[in-house]
């Protein structure tokens, strides 16, 4: 009899065991489950956010002649987050085209932007007015390029022009720390380049917008292929 009480003990300590060892089990899965809940929510909210680049019209107009040539271009940049502020710093931007079947595509202009802070669910807009170089005095420029600013001189305009924004991309992931610098270039292509069509009125009319994406972030200047050049080859 003090046997079978000792057998009926022995088990219900066995399974007092095979309880407490199911216990940790589950705790060690809900502790994991919790792990990766985290970190993914901290993957989310620390995640490198992006903005929206557009050309508005989807062209840069040319006003003037020889002597007092201008390039003018409107840029927006909208930051869709809802929760970070975005920042597109130390722009240069590039003016890329061919102005006739015979000649190569090149680069043409390049010039510096003011530095863009984009705050939550908004839009800013850059707007550029850039005098052209007409190869006199302190402006002379590479003879090779001489031909672009006379093709726009003379007013005339083409239709597959790709601009090109590069700078440096960051995220404030939280107040006072900002992700890590990195180099984005925003590709815009078929862009109009030359005389305004004078009808700037309807503000509402978005057709014409042209909007640029993201390529990777290559050296850019004429000793790229002409079809590099002229195309916007996405690479992220």
């Amino acid at each position: 009899m003090g046997t079978a009480a000792a057998d009926g003990g022995g088990a219900k300590s066995r399974i007092f065991r095979w309880i407490n060892a199911a216990r940790y089990v589950v705790a060690m899965a809900m502790t994991a489950l919790i792990l990766v809940m985290i970190a993914h929510a901290i993957k989310v909210v620390l995640r490198e956010r992006e903005l929206v680049v557009t050309v508005a019209d989807g062209a840069v107009t040319t006003i003037g002649g020889a002597t007092n040539l201008t390039f003018v271009l409107t840029i927006r940049a909208t930051n869709l987050d809802g929760r970070v502020q975005v920042y597109y710093t130390n722009i240069s931007v590039y003016l890329a085209c061919k102005i006739n079947t015979t000649s190569k595509a090149k680069y043409f202009l390049a010039f510096p932007i003011d530095d863009i802070a984009v705050s939550p669910d908004t839009t800013i807009v850059a707007y550029k007015s850039v005098p052209g170089v007409n190869g006199t005095g302190d402006n002379m420029i590479e003879p090779s390029l001489q031909p672009f600013f006379d093709f726009f001189a003379n007013g005339r305009t083409i239709h597959n022009a790709v601009l090109r924004l590069k700078g440096t991309l960051k995220t404030e992931e939280y107040s006072g720390h900002n992700s890590t610098d990195r180099t984005v270039v925003y590709c815009c292509a078929r862009l109009t380049v030359g005389v305004g069509d004078g009808d700037d009125d309807d503000d509402d009319d978005q057709d014409s917008t042209v909007k640029c994406t993201k390529e990777n972030a290559v050296h850019i200047s004429n000793k790229q292929p002409e079809s590099s050049i002229l195309s916007c080859e996405l690479d992220y």
